[in-house]
């Protein structure tokens, strides 16, 4: 809660300092009741990235990433979007440059909540 207190007067100094002080306004000011206003927290989807492994080391050009989130939640792998399944599972083709990959996966639902987890992988062709 925040509160504000306004004083509204006159200071009169002199020679020797404070010499007297003169409200402008002596009545009392009306006072005014906010309401309280609430933001949701962000709330952390479940996110798991199930196939592959961090630092696995791969011999194929192209990995499909799989995992599991909220149910319907958007996802994206490496800025490839791609939408969960009712049970939450996704899949995402990922191609591959030699040495090593970062698979970076983000999860969305209509809430605004979010979840991200990054991987790497190892092309060794």
């Amino acid at each position: 809660m925040i509160i504000v207190l306004v004083v509204v007067g006159v200071l009169v100094l002199g020679g020797a300092g404070l010499v007297g002080y003169k409200m402008l306004y002596p009545q009392a000011l009306p006072t005014v009741s906010l309401p309280m206003v609430k933001t949701p927290a962000v709330v952390s989807l479940p996110l798991q990235i199930t196939q592959p492994t961090n630092g696995q080391v791969l011999s194929v050009a192209t990995v499909n990433v799989t995992g599991k989130t909220a149910a319907n939640a958007d996802v994206s792998v490496n800025d490839k979007d791609v939408k969960a399944d009712a049970t939450g599972s996704f899949t995402a083709a990922v191609n591959l440059d030699e040495g090593d990959n970062p698979i970076s996966v983000s999860a969305f639902d209509a809430d605004g909540n979010t979840s991200e987890q990054e991987i790497t992988v190892i092309y060794n062709p």
